[in-house]
């Protein structure tokens, strides 16, 4: 996914806000997911996050043009762990890895069938 970085991306400094990286994350997991037609519809769960890692390696700064890449990285029976990656000028600059469980009346729950079977099949299509 790209991302032109905009003044409202930047602090005072016209360097990206740090906040603003775990939003094009965001952005990318979307995409990823709306691209590979997963999808909540129809299930009684949402996904939450459990945890996430992030490491930022070099700033992004205004009118840069940045490349987000989200991939699963691992799958379990009630949680998805996926790894964005942002690169500027085909150099890493942030990297961030997020657990997220699948949750049913707020405690965690296993996959439905058709959504396990989608992300397996990215996660092969992947290796």
């Amino acid at each position: 996914m790209d991302i032109t970085i905009y003044y409202e991306d930047t602090d005072s400094t016209g360097i990206v806000y740090h906040a603003n990286y775990l939003k094009y994350c965001d952005r990318a997991r979307s995409k990823y997911f709306f691209e590979n037609n997963i999808t909540l519809e129809n299930t009684n769960g949402h996904l939450t996050i459990h945890s996430l890692e992030c490491k930022y390696v070099a700033p992004a700064k205004l009118g840069d043009k940045l490349i987000v890449q989200s991939t699963i990285s691992r799958l379990k029976k009630t949680s998805i762990e996926i790894k964005h990656i942002i690169l500027l000028e085909n150099k890493l600059i942030f990297q961030m890895s997020i657990k997220m469980l699948y949750v049913v009346n707020m405690k965690p729950y296993i996959f439905p069938d058709q959504m396990l079977k989608m992300f397996k099949l990215i996660l092969k299509d992947s290796e």
